[in-house]
């Protein structure tokens, strides 16, 4: 799936939705600036998929795979390491930032309805 975006700090960006059965993955990565990986797969993108690139990728490696006692990404993190201008690591990496969202959201409804309450009873009085 390819979208163009709408935003229009974004004008000249596009979005690409790929799958773990997608074929020849190279000939998307090659112009990307940003990958975001999910598949599931562990060690699923390297750095055959990223060589045309002429600008080293920012990578974001979402995906947590075990094989043989050990944990992955999907993202073969050694062997991309030369190929990108940066790459998120499977420990403290995306899982940190996921908890650092979900505590503001918590903190931020907190005092959503703290305010909302307020406002409740002393309308009553």
């Amino acid at each position: 799936l390819h979208l163009p975006c709408q935003d229009p700090l974004f004008l000249f960006c596009y979005l690409r939705f790929l799958h773990s059965h997608t074929e020849h993955i190279w000939r998307h990565c090659c112009n990307a600036d940003i990958i975001i990986s999910a598949v599931g797969k562990p060690k699923w993108l390297n750095r055959y998929e990223l060589l045309g690139n002429i600008d080293k990728p920012i990578l974001i490696d979402v995906g947590i795979n075990f094989m043989n006692g050990k944990m992955y990404g999907d993202i073969d993190y050694d062997d991309v390491l030369d190929y990108c201008s940066a790459i998120t690591p499977v420990l403290k990496g995306i899982g940190s930032i996921t908890n650092t969202v979900l505590a503001e959201h918590v903190v931020n409804n907190c005092l959503l309805f703290k305010s909302h309450y307020m406002e409740t009873t002393t309308d009553d009085k």
